[in-house]
């Protein structure tokens, strides 16, 4: 790092000045929203879109943010940051970085995406710089470091990379770093021609790069790869594979997807299978994964944002709750939310086995039924029900539907009467049956959101919803036939307070 203060940092510290009075002043407005999530990270107040930086260091969780502190929308992008000693309850810290500098000042552009690493015990920022030059916006690699992980200065080499490769086009962004035997590899989103891929680079001292191979792109030919451009990349090893997760733009309802395969490092290929979804809902976007204190694999997503009526409230958006990631026996991977999770349990409900009938509308005591979570064990060979209803949020003419459908071996996810406005759309996935004994469904429920896991936790379902903070009854009910419940548990979930 520099030593004193150089006139570009000055520059940066009055504008994280500004940004950081801008938050605080809003934060009393928002505390009482009542859309507001109970255990779900949020920023303070303002916009939040993509996780960023995620990083154990110095015996903290790090999570940095995609952050505008001056209005609850999208603007010019700034870093919010957090720690955490669980990844559950969180501090807000200052905010990490502002756009200051000729190659991230703007208000169409500012701080976009990109990821942290400790270089050789210096916190290091790798995000993107985004301006907007002659009509055209500019997108270039830059570093940010800190020795206390709370005050950064950007690097005074910025751009370390300043243009895209022969391979890329403008829209270039959101590097993600890690570290492979003598190098530091950067993977990074780009496109050309109107297919998405991922641009490999490597380096010894994360200032110069060169740059390897496209790993991997959209190849036009059917279902293996997706989308005219590939946001969020994020290469990691996991067991014997090496997964890489990215968003697809222009792609309808893909929000976040993987492929698994094996990558050569001296070539730059990623040899890899079709792809497969990360979360197969509403919202879910731009995940980025790490390997936290116990050498698992974290990742965490931007569940959209909420708009509407958290718009009205002064902030917008928040993030999923954190999953770990594990190889499945069939190939694919498994979601988990993290066991730091149970620390909110309260209020603790459990219903032994026993037939649900037909017609019978049977209700759940789920902590008060907004912040809370329910699993619900069903026994396949004893269950003679074509249909199963779990409707969520209920009251008035407001409920989320979760219908399982046994006959068709599919489950789906309705937002179809969530609300009066702002919800709607449908998303179904298959459920694995034959050969099965048992499923379990896993939901956690928020203020304003539902994430529903199945198939031994390798389908998920994100999504927003927005019923009244009233409206908060949980009901199963079974259709032509029982159902055969193993038992079911709840939980309330308390919240998190925003800080610890």
């Amino acid at each position: 790092m520099s030593n004193g203060i150089s006139p570009v940092c000055t520059h940066h510290l009055r504008r994280l000045e500004i940004a950081q009075r801008a938050r605080e002043a809003a934060d009393r407005r928002v505390e009482t929203g009542r859309f507001r999530q109970r255990y779900h990270f949020m920023a303070p107040s303002g916009w939040i879109n993509d996780p960023n930086g995620l990083i154990y260091w110095r015996d903290r969780y790090h999570l940095f943010y995609q952050h505008n502190p001056f209005k609850p929308e999208w603007g010019a992008m700034h870093w919010g940051h957090a720690c955490s000693r669980d990844m559950v309850h969180w501090k807000h810290e200052p905010i990490a970085l502002a756009p200051s500098e000729s190659y991230d000042l703007d208000e169409r552009g500012g701080c976009f995406s990109g990821s942290a690493v400790d270089n050789r015990g210096v916190l290091t920022l790798i995000y993107t710089g985004r301006v907007y030059r002659n009509g055209e916006y500019l997108e270039t690699v830059c570093l940010a470091e800190s020795a206390d992980g709370v005050h950064f200065e950007k690097h005074r080499a910025n751009p370390v990379i300043s243009r895209p490769p022969e391979t890329g086009s403008r829209d270039f962004r959101d590097p993600k770093v890690w570290r492979h035997g003598d190098y530091w590899y950067l993977i990074v989103g780009t496109c050309k021609d109107g297919r998405g891929k991922a641009a490999l680079y490597r380096s010894r001292d994360l200032l110069d790069w060169e740059y390897l191979n496209v790993p991997a792109e959209n190849s036009g030919r059917g279902s293996g790869d997706a989308g005219d451009m590939w946001e969020c990349p994020d290469l990691f090893p996991l067991g014997t594979k090496h997964i890489l997760v990215f968003s697809p733009i222009g792609v309808e309802r893909q929000k976040a997807v993987y492929l698994s395969g094996v990558l050569d490092y001296d070539k730059g290929i990623f040899t890899h299978t079709d792809w497969d979804e990360v979360d197969r809902g509403f919202n879910y976007y731009a995940p980025q994964s790490f390997t936290d204190s116990r050498d698992r694999r974290v990742i965490i997503g931007w569940a959209g944002g909420c708009y509407g009526p958290t718009q009205q409230e002064g902030w917008c958006g928040y993030l999923a709750l954190p999953r770990r990631i594990e190889p499945a026996r069939d190939g694919k991977l498994r979601f988990i939310p993290i066991e730091e999770l149970q620390s909110l349990r309260e209020s603790p409900k459990r219903y032994n086995s026993f037939l649900l009938p037909e017609g019978k509308r049977f209700f759940l005591d789920a902590g008060g039924g907004v912040s809370c979570e329910l699993l619900l064990r069903i026994r396949l060979a004893e269950t003679t029900a074509q249909k199963m209803t779990l409707d969520l949020r209920a009251g008035g003419d407001e409920y989320t539907r979760v219908e399982l459908d046994f006959s068709a071996a599919e489950l789906s996810l309705d937002r179809g009467h969530s609300d009066a406005f702002y919800s709607f759309g449908i998303r179904r996935g298959q459920v694995e049956i034959d050969g099965i004994p048992e499923l379990l469904l896993h939901i956690f429920l928020d203020a304003c959101s539902v994430e529903l896991f199945f198939n031994d936790y390798k389908t998920v379902m994100t999504g927003n919803i927005f019923p009244q903070p009233e409206h908060a009854s949980i009901f199963i009910k079974a259709e032509g036939g029982g159902v055969a419940v193993a038992g079911i548990e709840t939980y309330g979930l308390s919240g998190i307070g925003g800080t610890i």
